[in-house]
C-alpha cells in the first residue's frame, strides 16, 4: 500500500466493501490517496465501523448459507458463501497485522498484540 496510513485504510476499506455488498447497502468509495493522516484514517474506520458491528452482531447461523454473488468486469461469475466471505476478511486483517508488526519491529516500535482472543473488537 506504500505507507502505513494507506495499509490502514486498505484494510477498513476492504471490509466495508465486503460488508457493504453482503447488506446489500451502498459501498463507500474514497480514494486512498486522499488519506494522508492517521486521524483521515479513524474518521474513516468511525464511519464504517458501526455498520460492520451491526453486521457482525445480527449474524445468524442462517446466514453462513446466503451467498454473496460477485460479478468480475471479465464477465466471471463467482458465488461466495457469507461464511467464506467473513473467513477472508478475518485472513485478510491478521495478514495485514502481521505486516504492520513486521514494519513496527524495523523501526524499533514494540508491536501491538496479534492475540485477538482477547482484543475488544
Amino acid at each position: 500500500m506504500g505507507s502505513i496510513i494507506h495499509n490502514l485504510f486498505h484494510v477498513i476499506d476492504c471490509e466495508q466493501l465486503w460488508v457493504n455488498q453482503m447488506q446489500g447497502t451502498p459501498v463507500i468509495i474514497k480514494d486512498i490517496q486522499e488519506v494522508t493522516t492517521l486521524d483521515d484514517v479513524k474518521t474513516f474506520s468511525n464511519l464504517t465501523r458501526p455498520v460492520t458491528q451491526n453486521f457482525i452482531e445480527s449474524y445468524t447461523s442462517q446466514a453462513k448459507d446466503k451467498v454473496l454473488e460477485i460479478r468480475r468486469n471479465n464477465g466471471s461469475i463467482h458465488l461466495l458463501s457469507y461464511d467464506k466471505v467473513l473467513h477472508h476478511i478475518f485472513i485478510h486483517e491478521i495478514h495485514h497485522i502481521g505486516q504492520l508488526s513486521v514494519w513496527a519491529r524495523e523501526i524499533g516500535v514494540k508491536p501491538i498484540s496479534s492475540d485477538i482472543i482477547f482484543r475488544e473488537l
